[in-house]
């Protein structure tokens, strides 16, 4: 944006500046002139958003133990709890415009269940087993059962790492592991 008196100046003269610079009368409205105080404002509020949005973000993945610990036998919080977690945090203080939205919040549970996943499996193996399935006869029915029965059935609620770990207590099991 171009930074100079010719803010005040009026519509003509802005349209003179944007000939002589060989810009379109379009950018010379968009970029010359700013309507008034108010849009101003709303303008770097909305930088200071994204600005803050970003940097709360960045906190957020380098503290995300502290903000989710890792426990197998927890589920990640639900989408407001998780929303309500970070926005109460003390970092808000210093991003009070961050914005957390939905998709960032599936982000973060991707992100835990990815970090749950193989000691998740490591449960449910010695779970099948200890409900008596063996290499001959378990299944994925079989195994989402005991889940269900062993109340841990929240493990295949990301249902992108669902049919993974389906498959690698499958395969354990079958290797005899």
């Amino acid at each position: 944006m171009v930074e100079t008196e010719g803010r005040d100046h009026d519509a003509a003269t802005s349209s003179g500046v944007a000939k002589a610079l060989q810009h379109t009368e379009d950018t010379a409205s968009r970029y010359y002139r700013v309507p008034d105080a108010a849009e101003a404002i709303r303008r770097q509020g909305n930088l200071n958003r994204v600005e803050h949005t970003a940097l709360l973000k960045s906190y957020v993945e380098e503290y995300f133990d502290d903000f989710f610990p890792p426990i197998a036998h927890c589920p990640f919080p639900k989408t407001e709890n998780a929303i309500r977690t970070i926005t109460e945090s003390d970092i808000m203080l210093n991003y009070p415009s961050a914005a957390v939205d939905m998709d960032y919040v599936q982000k973060l549970q991707d992100r835990y269940d990815a970090t749950l996943l193989a000691e998740r499996v490591d449960v449910l193996v010695e779970l099948v087993k200890l409900a008596g399935f063996d290499r001959a006869n378990v299944t994925e029915y079989a195994i989402m059962d005991v889940a269900k029965r062993k109340k841990v059935h929240f493990f295949f609620s990301n249902l992108k790492y669902k049919k993974k770990m389906l498959m690698k207590v499958l395969s354990k099991i079958k290797k005899g592991q």
